[in-house]
């Protein structure tokens, strides 16, 4: 066989996810998540040594679980209120931040009351990478050659990288997503109770609904409404029913403000891009609502036969593709819907192999420069349409197990 064929014939078989190929590209995935971790370090530690308190994002959420602990009631909408507790933690030149969540939010961050925000800020990184590595590991563990690796990716990508050094809450939506996806095909009911605590970040879960629907998951869909029923009544009785109507507007006022002050370089969604292309706010929501109803309309197809990991994979790498409102360390989810994709598989073809890399790589890209801010919903689509091809095409129905 000359080397023309032999060039031939490896395109046709592809990359074995358990190769030498493989190998070398995670080793560069992890690379990059190294490097990653020391720019944010290195950028962090003098903020960390001088013992300012807001180090990070973290000191958000901290300060969130404080104020509902000392001042439960609506007030935690009070833009004043909040702002004044918060300079009261930490009295240096702090910038407002407002609480801009669903009330059911702060059953998740309470406990970080208990903890000074050094001690809240290890809790929250490692809960939330333990969530993260449990929900894309395969299982069983020991009958899947691609479970160290893809435990290891979970930890050290650059996605994750990014997330633990913001100190947000990334991870652990991208966990209860992917968690409650793979558990519709056996575990309907708990699957349907993890997908409605990841609706405590809307925006990143406005997919779910069609998904549901379209693979007529009923008994998850029953599982997801009850349990979010359970939390409007439990944080309804805790801060007051009218909570619900001032968060309502504070979400009014959190899009404006992003808008206005928040790097549109800093978000890879399609409304952050057309910004950056010159267009102004009404345009690019308007090209948003069009890529949105494509990724609706893709998310149908991938779900009309029922769950899958390529059918999660769909609603993963659609989410940032659906809203206008998220950020690079919500890309885990992104990283969540390349584990989908090799569940249940040995081999992938090049253009496959060359998606799930750009993926992975892309949080890298983004936190070194905003030269390229275009590529992050060029390349979340491409991994869209790959696994919305993949739900579509398939014979055998893969899963996460």
């Amino acid at each position: 066989m000359n080397g023309a064929a032999r060039m031939r014939a490896a395109w046709r078989n592809g990359v074995r996810l358990d190769g030498p190929a493989a190998r070398a590209a995670l080793a560069l995935v992890l690379a990059a998540g190294v490097f990653v971790a020391w720019r944010i370090g290195a950028r962090q530690w003098p903020v960390i040594a001088s013992g300012n308190k807001v180090f990070s994002d973290l000191f958000a959420h901290w300060s969130y679980a404080g104020f509902a602990a000392a001042h439960p009631g609506p007030a935690i909408y009070d833009r004043e209120a909040m702002s004044a507790f918060q300079h009261g933690l930490f009295d240096g030149r702090l910038q407002g931040l407002p609480f801009a969540y669903p009330p059911p939010y702060l059953f998740l961050v309470l406990p970080l009351a208990a903890f000074t925000v050094w001690h809240a800020a290890l809790l929250w990184g490692a809960a939330s990478l333990a969530a993260f590595a449990a929900a894309i590991a395969p299982r069983p563990w020991r009958a899947d050659p691609l479970a160290p690796s893809l435990l290891v990716l979970a930890i050290l990508a650059p996605s994750t990288i990014v997330c633990l050094g913001y100190g947000q809450n990334g991870l652990l939506i991208a966990a209860l997503l992917a968690g409650g996806l793979r558990l519709l095909p056996t575990r309907p009911g708990w699957g349907g109770v993890l997908l409605a605590l990841a609706c405590v970040k809307p925006q990143m879960a406005v997919l779910l609904p069609v998904a549901l629907l379209a693979g007529r998951q009923w008994r998850a869909i029953a599982a997801a409404v009850a349990t979010g029923l359970l939390l409007v009544l439990a944080s309804a009785a805790w801060i007051g029913p009218l909570a619900w109507i001032d968060w309502i507007a504070a979400l009014r006022e959190q899009g404006d403000y992003a808008a206005r002050w928040i790097g549109p370089h800093r978000q890879p969604t399609v409304a952050a891009t057309m910004t950056l292309f010159g267009m102004d706010r009404a345009s690019g929501l308007a090209v948003q609502a069009a890529v949105t109803t494509a990724v609706v309309l893709g998310v149908v197809a991938a779900w009309r036969r029922g769950p899958s990991a390529a059918a999660a994979g769909a609603v993963l790498a659609g989410a940032l593709l659906a809203t206008p409102y998220g950020f690079n360390y919500d890309l885990p989810v992104a990283t969540a819907a390349v584990a989908a994709l090799v569940a249940g598989r040995r081999r992938v073809s090049w253009p496959e192999a060359a998606v799930m890399a750009a993926t992975l790589l892309l949080p890298m890209v983004l936190h070194l420069t905003s030269r390229f801010f275009w590529t992050a919903p060029v390349t979340l689509a491409a991994l869209f349409v790959l696994c919305v091809w993949r739900a579509c095409s398939e014979q055998e129905r893969l899963f996460f197990f």
